[in-house]
């Protein structure tokens, strides 16, 4: 039996885990789904948010791989055209949605 790959990325996925060995375990575990499909996460393009549960875990910047790429970690980023923020605030979105209007 022939089986079509189609070769890509993965695109608009977001991952939540409220432990890093979690998080490690499922992005291992769809890593190797998509490879399986022909789908390849970008280590380049994929990128850590650690929304700290108190202050004392807030400067905690988890050290999360894909295939020995460590990933980067961010404050922010858009999701699904929302700029979601670690601090939990939705101030960087307004401002930026309040700009565009202008």
């Amino acid at each position: 039996m022939n089986t079509l790959r189609h070769g890509g990325t993965f695109d608009d996925t977001a991952l939540l885990s409220d432990n890093l060995t979690s998080m490690n375990r499922i992005l291992h575990k769809v890593n190797n789904a998509g490879q399986q499909a022909g789908l390849l996460l970008n280590a380049k393009k994929t990128k850590v948010m650690h929304i700290p549960a108190s202050k004392e875990s807030s400067n905690v910047e988890p050290d999360i791989k894909i295939d020995r790429t460590s990933l980067e970690n961010v404050d922010n980023f858009k999701y699904l055209g929302s700029i979601k923020a670690s601090d939990g605030t939705f101030t960087k979105d307004i401002n930026t949605r309040i700009a565009m209007a202008k």
